[in-house]
């Protein structure tokens, strides 16, 4: 059931139904013990001791850096209509959620010499995931098999699973 859950067509094809099973219940197991809500239960047995110090803590953060976000967006936006411009598109003025992906790597290349292709040839992927899998094994006594070909669904055929 599990597997059929997880695989083929009709792959999570209930989760929303779960997550909202799942919110119902957090929210009375919370209000059964005393509190308001999951976040204010769960943050009193965390570090961070309530809900009040995450709340202040996250309100402090955005206000750090969404103007640097702003500058961020800025910067990819021009090199949007920089590059529009010289290949004589159209620019919209708009940045995309596929655009920032392009125009970070772009940014990344031009500004700071960093080119995410020619990193990739010193950590070829075979050699990255057996090391990373060592590495957890050894760490957290696990043991990783690879699963053959053919006995699992997959969206690609390259892709592999380790049970």
């Amino acid at each position: 059931a599990v597997a059929e859950a997880r695989e083929g067509p009709n792959a999570y094809k209930n989760n929303l139904e779960l997550v909202v099973q799942g919110i119902t219940l957090r929210k009375k197991f919370a209000t059964l013990l005393g509190f308001q809500s999951w976040a204010e239960f769960i943050c009193t047995k965390r570090m961070s001791g309530s809900y009040q110090t995450v709340d202040k803590f996250l309100t402090n953060l955005q206000t750090k850096l969404e103007e640097s976000g702003k500058k961020d967006h800025e910067t990819l936006l021009k090199l949007k209509e920089d590059h529009c411009k010289n290949l004589g598109v159209d620019f919209d003025g708009i940045l995309n959620a596929w655009d920032t992906g392009f125009y970070g790597d772009r940014l990344l290349v031009t500004k700071y010499g960093v080119d995410a292709e020619k990193i990739k040839e010193y950590f070829p992927l075979d050699h990255v995931v057996e090391t990373t899998l060592d590495i957890y094994q050894e760490l957290l006594s696990l043991i990783f098999e690879e699963l053959p070909k053919g006995t699992y669904w997959t969206w690609h055929k390259e892709a592999r699973c380790f049970q």
